[in-house]
């Protein structure tokens, strides 16, 4: 845990529970924001939308105005607390374990977070014409927003600068959305029918709480106190309506907008809401210590993703599940997916790059086969997972590459998930294939795919302007009872993809390969240990990379520096590996930019693209005894330096 500035300290909690989170203060607007087209949110506007004069104000929009003037009204609350150091309550201390979900960013990073997204921005200001550029593409966004009527002078004057907001607020602002009572799912299920947007408004500001976390330092501050002094007294009159557990609830009214706030005693955490339902909930807690945190899908969950970290994002499947199902219960023919589970998103920065974990442990079905393979409807062989020794056979200069292992479970996964809901399409799929190929799907294909599996592209090395599309290979290991097995596939599968027309037989790579009459086709075949597809501009071409796979596997680019410097962003075990050299990719493309491309592209791409040198994926998918349930831990990692 971050603890870098000497004001700033936090509650001891379960070192499993929600840690302090970070993000740059150009983050935090977009983020007050509430997902579009969510049916239980304000509608609420950019800074920048036009609000009629009649309309109530954006929930979100009030909410920050309400933090900008908590945070400017920072002395006023230092009498109100009697102290400067003041605790900060995490999300899960006092958000309710049945939290639907959760967003939470911090306006003000510190430490390694601090130090990573500068390295970056100093990465970025270091490429030449970036600040022409950066101008370019923040001018090109002004002149879209005006020819939608969206201007500057559309931004509430009431709303602080966040930049100059920034400096007030502490570690974490949360927007949360809690479980609606019965009454309110009613109404949302009414509304949703009937278009009562009022309705629907009204449930919203029940349910959605926001979390602050101000920052009571007199010494961090900006500007004369004096400048300060009157909002601070604003703030300090605004109506207590009651007083609940020993916590004041007050009442802010700004324009045409009523706000509760309360600030949880002995924090410097502030709660703010459209109602002060969401407060007591909070409040409740608070008092109880009996939060989120005490879940034990969420304490899992939050061990899994890095504890230092800009932003997060949990959604709790389970409760979302439920109040689906219930909206739509009056549907005729709903197919409302059965989820369970949760997912907890984090994003934090790293001396190289940034990273995304993304914890779940899920289950989804009932909701096609793209949601089934996405939520676990089918399980992945957790024990599966590539040697070390298949990322050496990689070819070094690829531009990117797939490696994972048991292909044959992995399919036959997804076809049984199919087969749960639509059996007839599966058995149409078997039928084509066995018609098509004259082998059976399952015992005569997938029974030898149950090796490590790699797909690589590499580009052709040419320098030419009009250079050919990248070449590349898919491999298949096999042991010796598989490679007999494929070796006695493989014929009848070339007979029919070759639709009768005459193909070239010749030994290659310690084994049989095949090419078809298209000259441009892929050549097949089984080598010494491998089955191997190989792609290049021409049958030569592909022989010439099939050799050079063979023989330099065991030499390529999983046993080089830069494969030892960016795999250590990769999850403990994982089952599936993604890479792709940025910097490679982007070489490679600009060679075949024309003259006139290239000039817009030197003063408009270039200079956001040339930080980013590449980007890793890697999936862990972890046993579980709870039937579809599926535990996985999955990192996106994007490397950039100057």
């Amino acid at each position: 845990m971050d603890t870098g500035s000497p004001n700033r300290q936090e509650v001891p909690h379960d070192p499993q529970a929600e840690q302090r989170l970070g993000s740059s203060p150009q983050l935090v607007e977009a983020y007050m924001q509430p997902p579009a087209g969510d049916p239980t949110s304000h509608p609420a506007q950019s800074s920048q939308v036009n609000v009629a004069k009649k309309s109530k104000a954006p929930l979100i929009a009030g909410i920050v105005t309400l933090v900008a003037l908590l945070a400017v009204a920072a002395a006023g609350f230092w009498f109100y607390n009697k102290t400067f150091n003041r605790p900060a309550m995490q999300a899960g201390r006092v958000l309710p374990a049945n939290t639907i979900a959760y967003l939470t960013i911090d306006p003000s990073p510190e430490g390694s977070q601090k130090e990573a997204f500068d390295r970056m921005r100093v990465a970025f200001e270091a490429q030449p014409g970036f600040k022409e550029a950066w101008s370019n593409l923040t001018g090109g966004a002004a002149a879209l927003g005006e020819s939608v009527g969206v201007t500057n002078e559309d931004t509430p004057s009431d709303i602080t600068d966040f930049d100059a907001l920034s400096s007030y607020l502490g570690n974490n602002v949360t927007i949360a959305l809690l479980p609606p009572s019965t009454d309110d799912l009613e109404k949302l299920r009414e509304a949703s029918f009937g278009g009562d947007s009022e309705s629907a408004l009204d449930v919203a500001g029940r349910n959605i709480v926001g979390l602050v976390d101000l920052d009571f330092n007199p010494l961090n501050k900006k500007g004369p106190v004096a400048d300060l002094k009157q909002q601070a007294d604003n703030a300090a009159k605004a109506e207590v309506v009651e007083k609940y557990r020993d916590i004041e609830i007050r009442k802010y009214v700004t324009g045409t907008t009523t706000l509760y706030f309360s600030l949880l005693n002995d924090t410097s955490t502030a709660v703010v809401g459209a109602k002060v339902e969401p407060l007591r909930v909070v409040i409740d807690k608070f008092k109880d210590d009996n939060g989120l945190k005490t879940d034990a899908t969420f304490k899992a969950l939050s061990g899994q993703v890095p504890q230092e970290r800009i932003a997060s994002i949990y959604v709790n499947l389970t409760e979302l599940s439920k109040q689906a199902k219930f909206i739509a219960s009056d549907t005729p023919d709903a197919n409302t997916p059965e989820a369970s589970g949760a997912w907890l998103m984090t994003l934090s920065g790293q001396p190289d790059g940034m990273q995304l974990d993304i914890a779940s442990q899920a289950s989804i079905e009932g909701v096609g086969s793209l949601m089934g393979v996405a939520g676990g409807g089918f399980q992945v062989n957790p024990g599966a997972k590539p040697d070390v020794s298949t990322l050496s056979d990689i070819p070094t200069g690829s531009l990117g590459f797939l490696v994972g292992s048991d292909l044959k479970s992995v399919v036959e996964s997804v076809l049984d998930a199919l087969a749960k809901e639509d059996p007839e399409s599966v058995a149409s799929i078997e039928e084509e294939v066995q018609q098509n190929t004259g082998l059976d799907l399952r015992k005569d294909i997938l029974a030898w795919m149950g090796g490590d599996y790699l797909l690589h592209v590499s580009s052709v090395g040419t320098q030419d302007a009009d250079a050919s599309p990248p070449s590349g290979a898919f491999q298949i290991k096999l042991n010796e009872a598989d490679r007999t097995k494929a070796a006695n596939a493989l014929p009848k599968l070339i007979e029919n993809l070759s639709g009768g027309e005459p193909t070239d037989e010749f030994d290659l790579a310690g084994g049989r390969f095949y090419a078809l009459s298209d000259p441009s086709a892929p050549i097949i075949g089984v080598g010494k240990d491998r089955m191997m597809v190989v792609f290049d501009e021409d049958v030569d071409a592909a022989k010439e990379k099939a050799n050079a796979v063979v023989n330099n596997a065991g030499k390529g680019f999983g046993s080089t520096p830069e494969w030892k410097a960016v795999s250590k962003h990769l999850p403990i075990d994982s089952n599936l590996i993604g890479y792709v050299d940025i910097t490679a990719l982007r070489e490679m493309t600009e060679r075949g930019m024309t003259d006139e491309t290239k000039d817009e592209y030197e003063k408009n791409g270039a200079p956001f693209l040339r930080p980013l040198k590449n980007a890793l994926f890697g999936s862990a998918t972890q046993a579980t005894r709870e039937g579809n349930m599926s535990r996985n831990h999955t990192v996106i990692f994007l490397g950039v330096s100057k």
